[in-house]
């Protein structure tokens, strides 16, 4: 008890010995001085808030050393992957790629040239049936001239006495001309 006797007796000094051991202390923290320990202190809602975010903070880092510990575990029989064997995989692969993509150009090509080819034979085709229309037109009458019809009768057994009529005729009045009418 003689500190508080002391205290009492002498306050000026006991104040100003605490507030130097205050100072101290706030050095050793960090602080300038008083102000700067005043600006930097939390209002009560201040450190509550904080002190919550400090606990959800811990919880949410058991949590994680948790998923951890399990991610750890459960990964203790995986294997590496064989990185090379990959690579070789992925070039080969690669390799194959760009050989199918070199057949499906040349297919390209091969592509273009059948169409040309299956436009020039629909064009044929086209040529093809009006030569046959023609055809059937010149063969009706080739069969009719050389009696291939139904009755069997040629065209130049109808034609030759017609034309001999016209001569006959074209004979006559010819004759009547030159011997003027006697006959």
């Amino acid at each position: 008890m003689p500190s508080v006797i002391q205290a009492r007796q002498n306050p000026g000094q006991t104040i100003k010995k605490k507030t130097d051991e205050f100072s101290a202390r706030l050095q050793a923290a960090g602080f300038a001085d008083t102000a700067a320990y005043q600006a930097a202190k939390l209002s009560d809602a201040d450190a509550t808030r904080m002190d919550e975010a400090i606990r959800n903070n811990d919880a949410a880092l058991k949590a994680a050393e948790e998923r951890l510990r399990r991610a750890t575990s459960d990964s203790a029989t995986l294997t590496r992957p064989a990185v090379d064997k990959l690579a070789e995989d992925h070039e080969s692969a690669k390799t194959a790629l760009l050989a199918a993509s070199g057949i499906v150009q040349q297919l390209l090509v091969t592509l273009q040239g059948t169409t040309g080819f299956v436009a020039s034979l629909t064009d044929l085709a086209k040529r093809f049936r009006d030569i046959e229309d023609r055809y059937a037109v010149i063969k009706r009458v080739s069969d009719v001239a050389n009696g291939n019809n139904p009755q069997r009768i040629a065209s130049s057994v109808m034609y030759w006495p017609l034309l001999l009529e016209e001569v006959l005729a074209a004979t006559t009045t010819r004759l009547r001309i030159m011997s003027r009418g006697r006959r």
